[in-house]
C-alpha cells in the first residue's frame, strides 16, 4: 500500500524493519551512524588559511605548484578553493566568487 501510496519515493522494507529494529533498541533518530576512518586532515583552519594566503600572493599561481606548496592533494586544494573559500577560476588567476541573493 505504501508502495501505491508513494511510488519510487516509497522506503524500501529492509531500510523499514532496520529503523523498526533501531527503534526498539531504543534509538530516537533515523540518522546514520558515523562511519570509521580517518577524518580529513587537509582542509583544517591552517590548510585553509595558508592557501588563501598564497592565492592572494600570486593569484597566477598554477593548481599543482598550490598544491604542492601547500604539501596537500590536487582534490583537497578544489575543495578548499571552490567549497571553503568560495573562489572560482577567472582567466587563469583564482578570484572570490561574487553571489547572488538567490544563492546565499
Amino acid at each position: 500500500m505504501i508502495k501505491q501510496a508513494f511510488g519510487e519515493s516509497a522506503i524500501r522494507k529492509t531500510k523499514c524493519y532496520e529503523w523498526f529494529s533501531r527503534f526498539q533498541a531504543g534509538r530516537t533518530a533515523t540518522d546514520d551512524d558515523p562511519k570509521p576512518g580517518r577524518p580529513s586532515t587537509s582542509t583544517d583552519d591552517a590548510h585553509v588559511e595558508r592557501v588563501k594566503s598564497l592565492v592572494r600572493a600570486n593569484r597566477r599561481m598554477t593548481i599543482r605548484e598550490l598544491a604542492d606548496e601547500v604539501n596537500i592533494s590536487f582534490g583537497s586544494r578544489k575543495a578548499i578553493l571552490t567549497d571553503i573559500l568560495g573562489m572560482s577560476r577567472v582567466a587563469s588567476i583564482f578570484v572570490p566568487r561574487v553571489l547572488t541573493d538567490e544563492q546565499r
